[in-house]
C-alpha cells in the first residue's frame, strides 16, 4: 500500500518550485491572485491597489502587516490532498473577508482590491477563489475552474482541494448527477503533469489510477467522489 501511496505524490501540486511563477493576476474586478513572489513585492501590490490580503499557507510570511494599511487573513493549509475537509471548512471565513474587502476595503470606505496568495498561486490560492466565485456568482465547479484557468493556465489545484469544491457545489443546491465536471479525467491531467518530460506510461494506466482516485477513503482524510455527493444532495433537499 506504501508502495502504491508513494507513487500518487502528483495529488499535491506541491514541490514544483522550479515553474515558471505568473505574477499577481486580475481575476474580477477588484480580486486578485497569485504566489509568494507578487505578495513580497510591495510595488506590485501598490500597482494593483491592493487593499487586503488573504494568505492560504502556514510558512508564508505576512509580509507588509506590521506597515498597518494592509488588512491581512490568514488560512493555514498544506498544498495536499488531505487538507481538503480544512480548506472546505474555510470557505465561508474566506468568502466574508473577500467580499468585505471588494465593498468597502477601499479609501473613504470605498471598494478595495483583494489578493488572494499561496506559494505558486496554483492550487491553495486558486481553491479560495473559485470557492469565491461559486459563493457569489454561482458558477459551478466545472464553468470557475475553465474560467479561471484561462486567466492562468497554471492553475491545477489538487484533487482534495477539488473534491471540496464539488462539495460546496451540493451544498449551494446543485445536483452531481446533472454536474459536467469530470473528476477522472481532471485526475488524468494531473497525472500527466507529473510524469511530463519522462517517459509516460499510457493512456490506460492513467485512467486505471484516476478511477482510483476516485474513490478515495474518509480515513485518508479525503472527501468521497460521487457516491458520496449524491447521497450529501439527497440530505440537503430535505433540510
Amino acid at each position: 500500500m506504501a508502495e502504491e501511496r508513494a507513487s500518487y505524490r502528483f495529488l499535491s501540486t506541491a514541490g514544483a518550485s522550479e515553474r515558471q511563477e505568473i505574477s499577481l493576476q486580475k481575476i474580477v474586478d477588484h480580486l486578485y491572485i497569485g504566489g509568494k513572489k507578487a505578495a513580497s513585492d510591495r510595488e506590485e501590490l501598490e500597482r494593483a491597489n491592493i487593499t487586503h490580503i488573504v494568505n492560504v499557507s502556514s510558512d508564508i510570511p505576512l509580509f507588509f502587516e506590521q506597515d498597518g494599511d494592509l488588512a491581512y487573513l490568514r488560512i493555514p493549509i498544506e498544498d495536499h490532498p488531505q487538507a481538503g475537509d480544512k480548506v472546505y471548512s474555510s470557505f465561508d471565513t474566506a468568502h466574508a473577508f473577500i467580499s468585505a474587502g471588494m465593498k468597502k476595503g477601499g479609501k473613504q470606505g470605498k471598494g478595495g482590491n483583494v489578493f488572494v496568495h499561496c506559494r505558486y498561486g496554483r492550487s491553495r490560492s486558486a481553491t479560495v477563489v473559485a470557492a469565491y466565485l461559486m459563493m457569489e456568482r454561482g458558477m459551478s465547479v466545472d464553468g470557475v475552474l475553465t474560467h479561471l484557468r484561462k486567466l492562468r493556465p497554471t492553475i491545477l489545484p489538487n484533487t482534495g482541494f477539488v473534491q471540496a469544491l464539488m462539495l460546496l457545489d451540493v451544498r449551494l443546491g446543485r445536483d452531481p448527477r446533472d454536474s459536467t465536471f469530470d473528476f477522472s479525467h481532471y485526475c488524468v491531467e494531473l497525472l500527466r503533469k507529473e510524469y511530463e518530460g519522462t517517459d509516460m506510461e499510457g493512456e490506460e494506466e492513467l485512467m486505471r489510477r484516476a478511477v482510483q482516485l476516485h474513490r478515495p477513503s474518509k480515513e485518508e482524510g479525503l472527501i468521497p467522489a460521487m457516491m458520496w455527493l449524491e447521497e450529501e444532495y439527497e440530505r440537503q433537499s430535505q433540510k
